[in-house]
């Protein structure tokens, strides 16, 4: 009797244990997410699944010239989306759900990269970074030559460790897209080389704002989406906040400009903050000064309250033109047109022209062309007299390349994937070059 107590008591610790093992094991293959460091600046989702069952992925092969099959030689799951990160610091990584280490393992090795085991992960250096992986999940960080790779590795091993969830990830629920990107932003982690835009940048994100964005894929076209979040203001706080400037998209021009562009982008501000802003940096409030001199500028851009729309499209000749539209409050400023004449007539740099009641042509000292005017209280500006005739029309978006994902966000832009992918990639190598 007291065998088969023992028996049955072995047999139960033998079963707990086997399910003790799987739990732990389901538990570290569905929390791959907690690898994320805690305290990331940014974090982007990417669904893996969605993007191998485009139509866009033989296009994205051709025009970024990578390997799309890349994902399943690596033995890395499809069904779970990837993270890409950058810590505090600055340093860039990736965290993604393993569906055979085997095959990692192996694709690593072929690549004439050596695999080192410890303590249960696996490392390897391929370039400048750095792979720690397990059964379940896959970590890598940069790792260059002046990375202290001790305390690399430290750190790798305590992100692998973790069971605290990165606090951006909350920002990724109310995205909604094939990418999905949050993003802490700071005026001082830019490092932007133009001064002007720099000085800008940084006013606009003073508050510390975090990004929300998403990026959806489709057969023709792609857009992006986004909105600056922000604390709410603190009492006694003065001065303007990026949330006075810009408002919620509310797709009054999404039926407007050309049916099928290169890209269209759209924003709703409000002029009045805006020029606020734009004198906050000398650079441009010297610009301001200067044009105000030979007309109203002040008054155009605080007139300006809406959405804002900017479609670039391309001519027969292959240029590129673009296409600005912008709903105002306020076209009192046309009764100042017949002193826009007067002034501009006595210079010698511009020549300014009325060619309708509302609508002028202004030539710069470069002989460059600026047409603009104002339609059903609607202002247009472009350098095409084929797309002034066109300004303020009401179209309708070629199949693909609806607007309607715009409402309701801060930024929007749609573009035509099969032109404007081979430009994005060129636009990347360049970067990445230096």
């Amino acid at each position: 009797m007291t065998r088969k107590i023992y028996l049955i008591a072995a047999l139960l610790i033998f079963v707990a244990g086997v399910l003790i093992t799987f739990l732990l094991l389901r538990r570290s293959e569905r929390n791959y997410v907690n690898v994320l460091p805690e305290d990331a600046r940014a974090v982007a989702e990417v669904d893996l699944t969605t993007l191998s069952e485009l139509g866009m992925t033989e296009l994205i092969k051709s025009s970024l010239q990578c390997d799309t099959h890349m994902v399943e030689r690596l033995g890395l799951s499809t069904e779970r989306p990837a993270y890409l990160f950058a810590t505090d610091e600055g340093r860039l990584g990736l965290v993604a759900a393993i569906q055979d280490m085997n095959l990692l393992n192996s694709e690593l090795q072929a690549q004439g990269h050596a695999v080192e085991s410890q303590r249960g992960l696996k490392w390897c250096h391929v370039d400048s970074w750095l792979v720690v992986f397990d059964r379940h999940r896959v970590l890598v960080m940069e790792c260059d030559a002046v990375t202290n790779e001790v305390s690399l590795r430290k750190q790798m091993v305590e992100m692998m460790k973790s069971t605290k969830p990165a606090s951006l990830l909350a920002s990724l629920d109310s995205q909604a897209g094939n990418i999905r990107l949050a993003a802490q932003l700071d005026g001082s982690m830019l490092n932007i080389p133009n001064e002007l835009v720099d000085k800008l940048l940084s006013l606009m994100l003073k508050e510390h704002p975090i990004l929300q964005a998403s990026v959806s894929l489709g057969e023709h076209a792609y857009s992006l989406s986004a909105d600056l979040v922000q604390t709410p203001a603190e009492e006694g706080e003065t001065g303007v906040r990026t949330s006075d400037v810009f408002h919620p998209i509310q797709g009054h021009l999404g039926e407007t400009g050309p049916s099928c562009p290169l890209f269209w982008a759209g924003i709703n501000i409000s002029g009045e903050q805006l020029l606020q802003l734009m004198r906050k940096v000398p650079a441009l409030r010297t610009m301001l000064i200067s044009v105000n001199l030979f007309f109203d500028a002040d008054m155009v851009i605080r007139s300006v309250n809406g959405d804002v729309s900017l479609a670039v499209t391309e001519g027969d000749d292959m240029q590129t033109q673009w296409l600005l539209t912008a709903q105002l409050s306020d076209t009192s400023f046309l009764r100042n047109v017949p002193s826009w004449e007067r002034t501009l007539s006595l210079s010698s740099i511009f020549r300014f022209q009325v060619l309708q009641e509302s609508d002028f042509l202004l030539v710069m000292p470069d002989n460059s062309s600026f047409y603009f005017g104002v339609r059903d209280d609607m202002l247009y500006v472009t350098p095409s007299a084929t797309l002034a005739l066109e300004a303020c029309h009401q179209t309708v978006p070629a199949d693909g390349f609806e607007r309607n994902g715009a409402n309701g966000r801060q930024f929007f832009v749609t573009a035509d994937a099969s032109r404007t992918l081979p430009i994005l990639s060129s636009f990347l190598k360049t970067f990445a070059r230096r």
